[in-house]
């Protein structure tokens, strides 16, 4: 008996009749889809070959099988490619300091603290707040006519009142007049970077930071 239809070749297979084209392409390979067309051509009758288009269709169905494939490989390697080449970046930062987002700075009474707040436009009154780990606001300080960019600004290492502040971890906040009203702004610390290692999750490369923690490598704003 000759099967002269892709529907009556698939249940001879034994791989059941697709509900959509979609699902089709999803089941079936490029090995399978060769397996398919060749029992097509050998099954078919003679005396009824099948119909050309049936062919040319079926082709073209092959054509868009194997050229997905040849792309998701192409991508995985183009993929691998340029995550080696970040990781090779990233190893290139190991021992020098970058410059990356967070509130939390260190204070040595010796250097006082050096912090970074990125401002959007010109701020008239940038003003910076310095709390201990108590969460207790321990100097303020303003400063007119900061920005657009990135500003440095560095602490004395003493409190409001003129006593030196203890060396440790401190939270810096920093506000001040943007588009009609009081905003805060992103503020910036540096921080040594110790080693890389790899999501492994997302595969990208995270910069292990001193003090723990990781951040990942689109993070950074300078290096220093």
């Amino acid at each position: 008996m000759g099967v002269s239809t892709a529907t009556e070749t698939l249940q001879a297979l034994g791989l059941g009749q697709p509900s959509t084209a979609k699902s089709a392409k999803s089941d079936l390979g490029q090995d399978d889809f060769l397996t398919l067309m060749m029992t097509q051509l050998k099954s078919q009758d003679p005396m009824k070959p099948m119909d050309s288009t049936d062919l040319l269709s079926q082709l073209a169905q092959f054509s868009t099988v194997n050229g997905i494939d040849t792309l998701n490989k192409s991508f995985a390697t183009l993929s691998g490619s340029l995550t080696s080449g970040q990781v090779l970046q990233a190893s290139q930062m190991v021992g020098r300091s970058a410059l990356v987002p967070g509130s939390g700075v260190a204070l040595d009474p010796a250097s006082g603290l050096k912090a970074t707040v990125d401002l959007p436009a010109l701020v008239p009154d940038l003003t910076l707040n310095l709390y201990d780990a108590s969460g207790q606001l321990v100097r303020s300080l303003t400063m007119e006519g900061q920005g657009p960019g990135l500003v440095d600004v560095k602490f004395d290492g003493l409190d409001d009142s003129g006593e030196a502040l203890p060396a440790g971890q401190y939270r810096l906040e920093a506000t001040g007049s943007y588009q009609g009203q009081t905003q805060a702004f992103e503020t910036l610390t540096l921080k040594r970077v110790e080693g890389v290692t790899v999501d492994p999750e997302g595969g990208q490369p995270l910069l292990e930071m001193a003090g723990g923690g990781t951040i990942a490598l689109n993070k950074v704003r300078e290096i220093r």
